[in-house]
């Protein structure tokens, strides 16, 4: 266990939402996150190697507090936030260096040798902390303990970290994880993530495209999209530039937070068996217990199979606000979906011009 520096996190309460206060806890974690994210060779600090530094705290004994250089007051919050974090991770019978261990085995290494000077967290794990200080605030307190953040990342597992829990569920012989989250990662990708990890690759062609697209999905009603094109390629273009869009600081205070999980794929890119329309008809009940997500589906119709199931359940989850989505729509569909008055009260149609454009284009 390393030792516990007065001011380790340079400017830790600055980095949190709202200034909040943070623990000694959170101090040691971060120190422990960057040791995690260093020894793997990650440039920067991702949320998994939070999740390990959190389980592997969890582990210590009193006496190995009591040893880390902090003052009383700091070893007493230490050892309640240890007690707090022990209860909640027993709730869920998880065996902390197990998943540890299998975490950082799934994670892998990067590419980055540390040459040095500070670390920094990834979009992702600053979007864990914001979270984190918004559900201490909520519970009353004005200090970010290690529970807050653990509950945080449990509660909207990343697909690694949704991984090994239903791994573990699965070992034991349990059902998986109720998490809506861990589901949905199983079938889908979290594209804001990709994005932190410079997964996605730096294609701004259909940039236009993509602001007119998250200026619909701001707005607080009919704030869903179909996507009217022929060329899947085209919509995955224009969606992946939409969420390097949400990575940059300037976006609307309404789209702060969003994440756009992709199932465009699911059922491998068709909808035309039921046990396609029935995967996909779990998905969006998933969906609908989660916040802050975009959902991007696959094709909303096709030629064999002019209305697929699933969308009536999609229809009627986005008219009570329970589901927020992006659809491909081939051109064939869209007299269909614009003459029905259901879909106008919850999505707009857009159409994406066959080639890329430089400019907001007039007709939409």
């Amino acid at each position: 266990m390393c030792q516990l520096l007065a001011g380790s996190g340079p400017g830790l309460e600055s980095a949190v939402k709202n200034h909040m206060k943070v623990s000694a806890t959170i101090e040691l974690i971060w120190q422990l996150a960057c040791r995690e994210a260093i020894a793997a060779e990650f440039k920067e600090v991702e949320p998994e190697h939070f999740l390990m530094a959190l389980l592997k705290f969890t582990e210590t004994a009193l006496p190995d507090l009591e040893q880390l250089g902090a003052g009383t007051e700091a070893v007493g919050v230490l050892s309640a936030d240890v007690s707090a974090l022990r209860e909640e991770l027993g709730k869920r019978s998880i065996d902390c260096g197990a998943l540890r261990r299998e975490l950082r085995t799934i994670l892998g290494r990067g590419n980055t040798p540390y040459q040095g000077g500070q670390m920094h967290r990834t979009p992702a794990s600053r979007d864990y902390f914001d979270k984190a200080a918004r559900l201490a605030g909520d519970s009353g307190s004005d200090v970010l303990m290690g529970r807050h953040l653990l509950l945080t990342m449990l509660e909207a597992p990343t697909p690694s970290v949704a991984q090994v829990l239903a791994n573990a569920s699965a070992g034991k012989g349990q059902a998986a994880s109720p998490q809506p989250l861990i589901f949905l990662y199983e079938h889908g990708k979290d594209l804001n993530r990709l994005v932190g990890g410079q997964k996605l690759a730096l294609d701004n062609e259909r940039l236009a495209e993509a602001k007119v697209m998250l200026r619909v999905l701001g707005q607080s009603q009919r704030n869903s999209i179909f996507l009217v094109a022929d060329d899947l390629e085209a919509v995955r273009k224009t969606v992946f530039t939409a969420v390097r869009c949400l990575a940059e600081s300037d976006i609307p205070a309404s789209l702060k937070n969003r994440r756009i999980i992709d199932l465009s794929e699911t059922g491998g890119g068709t909808t035309k068996s039921k046990a396609a329309d029935d995967l996909l008809e779990r998905l969006l009940n998933d969906a609908a217990k989660v916040s802050d997500i975009i959902l991007f589906l696959p094709p909303a119709g096709s030629r064999s199979q002019k209305v697929p199931g699933w969308t009536e359940t999609l229809k009627a989850m986005a008219a009570h606000g329970k589901v927020q989505f992006v659809a491909r729509l081939p051109s064939e569909m869209r007299n269909i979906v614009e003459e029905d008055q259901d879909w106008k009260k919850v999505a707009q149609v857009i159409s994406l011009a066959r080639h890329k454009i430089s400019e907001i284009p007039s007709e939409l």
